[in-house]
């Protein structure tokens, strides 16, 4: 039996296939799978999360388990496990022709409805739940869910280490300025990371990183009664936080960052040469797929977009749904569209986003961010970028010049995932090593290379993407 699914772009709701049950579902246990042993890990899988943080394309961190794409009709041969794949979304949209300020309109009318259609499906008597954070995203949907319907409905939260931190002091700013009166603070601690794997590992085992354990953890602590969580995922990828300059675009796959990035851990990691043919061999399977239809929507990009997405948040908001019913604005197809055929000027760090928040309440636009693409185009905007960049590379510096018995939490950082992964959670990331190497699932030379002190953003991924696998490895005895 044939068994033909569609997928949306960014398979909201995720699809596994088991190939020996020959089961279909949302998560692993769906397939009857509540554990695996190390020996059972996708060796490429589990490398290609080291160098991107998630598998690329079918793969699952479990051999034999695959996730079918986003934004694809698949074929499911239930009786031989075969699987054939079509992809329909490339993300690639013709440049608009309207003019930037008839294109701003059109967005802004886009989200306006959206933002109604949110509203209908709260509760009767119920609230919104905002997860809202000092960037640009969050705010773009509060500005629109609170002028669309009522403020006192909506319960935002900000998360942070402290509430002198500017992710909060920002997002009160915007709650202020919007008259949503119930916000609340969220606090993490370093250990949060370690707190949550086992969750992740029972839903999707290990291949969920715990670095998105945030709004996790508070659910998990304050289960939402009669709420809609309203979720910001996807806005990053559509909005254009992965873009580039067309004339820059390379024009072979060595040239894409993604490469670089596999040619830089197979160096420094000692990856092994078949396993780096294979997870080439799958890049460019992803190379030739984006190749005839990328427009203006460079490789990376697309990788952001087709791959990062499904294999990551969206287990997230799968998780999520376990609390309450989940709204995610920014998949709507219709916006996406828009915003994928805006000009390389408007999508460059965002800017679209920002000139919405400032068409729809200019005082928000007057709000600081703590965005990934933050705005440079005021003297104020610079000095709080710099300012931001400077103290945070000073307490990392302090951290690893004193060889972390000084921690310094300035209040531009919202969390200290790399003191987390150097302190508190080394212990079981060299335990993690230490079993990895004895199931042959590491040499002794790459554990040890793993296994020093992250200093860099690549590093800290690696360390909580190791830590990720803990319920696995730990509980087994090579």
């Amino acid at each position: 039996m044939i068994k033909h699914l569609d997928t949306d772009a960014f398979a909201s709701t995720p699809i596994l296939f088991d190939s020996e049950t020959k089961r279909l579902g949302d998560d692993f246990p769906a397939l009857g799978i509540t554990a695996m042993s190390p020996h059972e890990i996708d060796p490429v899988a589990f490398w290609m999360s080291l160098v991107w943080e998630n598998p690329l394309g079918l793969r699952t961190v479990r051999t034999g388990v695959i996730q079918l794409p986003g934004g694809s009709h698949c074929e499911v041969d239930m009786s031989t496990g075969c699987i054939r794949t079509t992809r329909r979304e490339f993300f690639h949209e013709p440049a608009t022709s309207l003019s930037e300020s008839d294109l701003l309109t059109a967005l802004d009318s886009r989200l306006q409805a959206i933002a109604r259609a949110v509203w209908e499906q709260v509760p009767a008597g119920g609230d919104i739940l905002l997860p809202l954070s000092g960037g640009l995203d969050s705010r773009l949907l509060a500005c629109h869910l609170a002028t669309t319907g009522d403020p006192g409905r909506i319960r935002a939260v900000t998360f942070g280490y402290g509430p002198g931190s500017y992710e909060y002091r920002l997002a009160r700013r915007i709650c202020r300025d919007l008259k949503i009166e119930r916000h609340e603070f969220h606090p993490l601690s370093r250990r949060i990371y370690a707190e949550v794997s086992e969750d992740f590992y029972r839903r999707y085992l290990g291949g969920l990183s715990v670095m998105h354990a945030h709004l996790y953890t508070y659910l998990r602590s304050h289960p939402p009664h009669n709420a809609l969580l309203v979720s910001g995922f996807g806005a990053d990828a559509i909005s254009g936080w992965a873009s580039m300059d067309p004339a820059r675009m390379p024009s072979t796959l060595e040239g894409a960052k993604a490469f670089k990035g596999l040619a830089g851990v197979r160096d420094r990691y000692a990856m092994p040469g078949p396993i780096f043919d294979q997870i080439r061999s799958d890049l460019e399977m992803l190379w030739r797929e984006w190749a005839p239809n990328h427009g203006d929507v460079n490789f990376d990009e697309y990788l952001y977009l087709s791959q990062r997405q499904t294999k990551a948040y969206m287990l997230l908001l799968n998780m999520y749904r376990d609390f309450c019913p989940v709204a995610m604005p920014f998949g709507d197809d219709e916006l996406r569209r828009l915003l994928l055929s805006a000009p390389f000027r408007l999508r460059w760090r965002k800017r679209v986003s920002q000139l919405l928040i400032c068409r729809r309440r200019p005082s928000l636009g007057r709000i600081l961010d703590l965005s990934s693409s933050p705005n440079l185009r005021s003297a104020r905007s610079r000095a709080f970028f710099w300012a931001r960049r400077g103290l945070i590379h000073a307490a990392v510096g302090l951290a690893q010049l004193t060889d972390d018995r000084v921690r310094w939490m300035v209040p531009f950082m919202t969390e200290d995932v790399m003191g987390a992964m150097r302190v508190e959670h080394r212990p079981a990331i060299l335990t993690i090593l230490e079993r990895l190497r004895l199931c042959g699932l590491l040499t002794p030379e790459q554990a040890g290379r793993l296994s020093a002190k992250p200093a860099r953003g690549p590093e800290i991924m690696r360390h909580a993407r190791l830590l990720s696998l803990a319920p696995c490895v730990l509980r087994t005895h090579a």
